[in-house]
């Protein structure tokens, strides 16, 4: 579970940064407005194949946590363009 907490802050950290560079907030709050739901300090991100291969799922193995930390990159890199 520590694995998946440090991978959530990270995440966290990388898109405050890119929003930031965008001129946006990434709010995590779980009401940051009255009366409006906010993300409940957490996100729940899927993006997969139609063989179940989760792209933002760290995994057991070496090779899935490759594919994982190669999928934050992109997702990252596409944010920035």
């Amino acid at each position: 579970s520590t694995f998946s907490c440090d991978n959530n802050v990270l995440f966290m950290e990388v898109l405050d940064k890119e929003a930031e560079k965008l001129g946006l907030h990434a709010l995590f709050h779980e009401k940051p407005f009255a009366g409006i739901n906010g993300s409940g300090k957490h996100n729940n991100w899927s993006v997969g194949t139609d063989t179940g291969i989760n792209f933002f799922y760290p995994g057991k193995t070496d090779n899935a946590r490759k594919l994982f930390v190669t999928s934050i990159a992109c997702l990252a890199y596409g944010l920035k363009q």
